[in-house]
């Protein structure tokens, strides 16, 4: 194995292993699988309600382990979603959520993902994925 494609995957998981962190102290779990959920519940969320192109230049940006999360069970026929109630949008959340028996606050789930989005990636392409968000959304953000 080439020593680039071994440096990679060292990248990628580091980068994945922070923005976990990032999300699980923000919303103040200590749980590292329930941040790995809420990261996946939001990008699908996310992937699922924006243009084809917009998601596919959002991918570009995300570390290699969080692009396979992001494309994860995609099906491009029933993309983009345009129902765009609030219940709707945090129900994708929930889907993550099945087996935790706890209380969720959906809607700081959603903020916690989008904050470490805004940190990690560049600000043009998180004001482009947030513009093609519903309205409720983008007040998250």
């Amino acid at each position: 194995m080439a020593t680039d494609t071994v440096d990679l995957i060292g990248r990628t998981v580091s980068e994945t292993n922070q923005w976990l962190r990032e999300i699980d102290e923000m919303l103040g779990w200590n749980d590292r699988r329930l941040a790995l959920h809420a990261l996946r519940g939001v990008l699908h969320l996310i992937r699922d309600r924006i243009p084809l192109d917009e998601a596919a230049q959002l991918s570009a940006q995300l570390p290699t382990l969080v692009r396979g999360l992001y494309w994860e069970q995609w099906d491009p026929s029933r993309t983009p979603i345009t129902d765009r109630s609030e219940a709707v949008l945090l129900h994708r959340i929930a889907e993550e959520f099945r087996s935790y028996e706890g209380g969720l606050d959906l809607p700081a789930i959603a903020r916690a993902v989008f904050s470490v989005l805004t940190l990690h990636l560049d600000w043009g392409e998180v004001d482009d994925v947030r513009r093609a968000l519903p309205k409720r959304m983008q007040q998250l953000w």
